[in-house]
This record gives structure tokens, sequence and C-alpha cells, in this order.
């Protein structure tokens, strides 16, 4: 008898922890989450849901997508306004996006995110976007290949992060964490709803630059993608630059590795930063036949150099003027000068050098060679 009571017991402890079918009908589990904001401040939040219902059979799920929105006077009672609305109990464990209207950033984020992080049910995990546009729009997007907005979102970063580095992603602890030290200087991805051949695209416009939780300026994907080398952040990269020997073509180079290095020196009044950027590259594109000589490598390789340190440098100097802080002077000032507040303040000079190493055949069979004349 004793056998089989602890055998029972076990076998519910077992079941406790999941979702049976009858549970899983009963949940209403997001994927997005969009604030924007009213007129007079109040939030107005949109949720991307998806309701898994059983099929005709056990073995089968039909997963339905819907759009929810709400407006309250706090982002907490918004999503409570959600739950009481619906006859599902809500779940934000599997939600992937959490957005912000631009509106809402230039108005500041300061008293929408708090709500957010006291969740527990939104996870580390969880992607921080700025959008630029209609929310309805984004929420109404047709997508090919996903239904669900805020899943495509969350892939695209991932992608775009790997293959191009011209975007970053920054979940809700990164986000939170950049908005306390330093000059509280946070990045996000910049995305945008365009109309291309006949249908609607979400695409990266950027990154937007946040100060004390408010947009304070842009920066273009093409910039974005000098503003990872400054952060040591490129994984893979595309580089155009024109041709060492023929004019008006380009030679498009593959970056397949890169390692900033960083060198902080303390002056009187200020703090120098010396930033060394060192990549491996493979050429990808000549747009004429071409088989370099090492000295035309050479060439090839100084080019790149100057474009990387040359826009490296033009991007900081930009955003300095601006009052925006980039490389996170304020904070290295504070490490390696603590108390002095004229070093804090003043920002850092810059300069950046750039390596660039050209590896591999430098021409192709058919392509590269230049074929005597008969």
């Amino acid at each position: 008898m004793s056998r089989l009571l602890l055998l029972l017991i076990g076998v519910s402890a077992t079941l406790a922890g999941c979702f049976s079918y009858q549970d899983i009908d009963k949940v209403l589990f997001t994927s997005a989450v969009l604030v924007d904001v009213a007129e007079d401040g109040s939030p107005i939040l949109y949720f991307e849901a998806f309701h898994p219902q059983r099929g005709s059979t056990k073995e089968t799920q039909v997963m339905q997508r819907l759009i929810f929105k709400t407006q309250a006077k706090t982002v907490g009672e918004a999503i409570n306004q959600l739950s009481e609305s619906s006859a599902l109990r809500v779940n934000f464990t599997q939600n992937r996006t959490l957005l912000f209207t631009r509106r809402a950033a230039e108005r500041g984020l300061e008293t929408f995110i708090d709500s957010f992080d006291r969740r527990e049910e939104f996870l580390v995990r969880t992607n921080v976007l700025i959008y630029d546009g209609d929310p309805e729009a984004l929420m109404n997007v047709k997508l090919k290949g996903e239904q669900h907005v805020g899943i495509y979102l969350y892939e695209l970063l991932r992608t775009a992060k790997t293959v191009s580095s011209k975007t970053l992603d920054t979940n809700i602890r990164e986000f939170l964490t950049q908005s306390l030290i330093g000059d509280h200087l946070t990045m996000l991805p910049l995305i945008t709803v365009k109309r291309h051949l006949n249908e609607d695209k979400v695409s990266v416009e950027g990154i937007a630059l946040l100060q004390d939780y408010r947009l304070k300026d842009t920066i273009s994907t093409d910039e974005t993608l000098y503003l990872n080398f400054l952060r040591d952040e490129i994984r893979r990269a595309i580089i155009s630059v024109p041709h060492p020997t023929v004019q008006d073509k380009h030679v498009t180079l593959l970056l397949t590795k890169s390692d900033t290095t960083q060198q902080v020196s303390p002056s009187a009044t200020s703090l120098s930063v010396w930033k060394r950027i060192s990549c491996q590259a493979l050429i990808r594109e000549t747009e004429v036949r071409t088989a370099f000589t090492n000295e035309q490598l050479s060439t090839l390789e100084k080019n790149v150099e100057d474009l990387i340190a040359s826009r490296c440098k033009a991007l900081y100097e930009r955003e300095k003027q601006r009052g925006i802080d980039i490389i996170g002077a304020r904070e290295l000032a504070f490490r390696y000068c603590p108390g002095d507040n004229r070093r804090q303040d003043s920002g850092a000079v810059l300069t950046v050098e750039a390596k660039v190493t050209i590896r591999g055949s430098t021409d192709t069979k058919g392509f590269g060679l230049d074929f005597p004349e008969k």
C-alpha cells in the first residue's frame, strides 16, 4: 500500500509542472509587445499573441494569431486590462520583442520600462527595439514565411548581426544596465515598415541612441558598421573600396575576422583613447578581371584601413559634438581617473588605427587571370 501511495505521489509531482492540453487551451502567449504614448502621456499597448488550440486530433495544434490594444494610466494597468478583457490567462514567457514607438522614445522610456523589469515572465533574452512608424501598420503587416512579427524581428536581428554587422541586438538586461553607467547611453535597433515590390517589409533602419531613456539621435545602417568596429562587435562585414588600378570600378571585401583593442591614457585635462582595429579579409568581387601584384594588394589594404579609421573617427566626432559619447569615455575616465570631474566632463581624444590583411588568392579561374593574347 505504501509503495502504491509513493507511486501516485511521484506521478502527480511529475505532471504538475507541465501544461496539459486543457491548460494550453486556456493560455494566451505573447510574442511581441509594442508601447506607444497618447497625447496626454498615457501608454498605449499593442500585444501580438498566439493562442494554441487543439486541432481535429489530439496530436495536432493550431496557432491562432491575435492582436490586442489597451490604454491606461500606467503600463501595469494596461497589461492587466489585457488579462481582464480576455477569457484566457496571459503568459509572457514566450515574448521575443519589446518595442517602443519613436514618439514614446522622444518623450522618455523611464516610466514605461519599469513594469517590464519587475515582471518575472519577461525574460532577459527579450530584445528591445525602437519602431518608427504607425503601430497598427506593424501589428497588421503580412510576412512571408513567418506569421508572428515578434519572432520574425528576433530572428532578423540575430541574422543581420551575424551576416553584416550593420545592426545590434539589445536585451532588457543590457538596456537597463547601459542606462545606469557612464553617460546613461543606450543603443537600440531602429526598425520601420516599408513598401517593397507591392508588399510590406519590416527592415532595420539603423540604431537609436537614447540618453537617460530619451531619444537623442539615430545612426544609419551604414554608420552602424563603424560603430560596431569601435565597440568590437564585428563578426562578418562587407566593405567596398575603389579599385586600385581601374577607374570607376570597386573591389568588395569580406571581413572574416575583426578584433578591436583599446588603450587609455589620461592627460592633464582629458583622456586619450587609442582604438586599434585588426581585420582579416577575403576578396569577394573586383568587377573586372584582376590579378593583383603585391604592391597593388598593399595599396588595397591601405585603402580599406584608411576608410575604416576615417569613418570611425568621423562618427565619434559628430556624435561628440551632439553631446553623445558612443565609446563610453565618461565611464573610462571614471575608471582611470576617479574623482577627476574635468576629465570625466571633457570627453576623450580618440585615435583610430586599422590594420587589414587580405588572405587567400586574389584571382579566380577564368576570371582573375590575365590570359596572354594570341
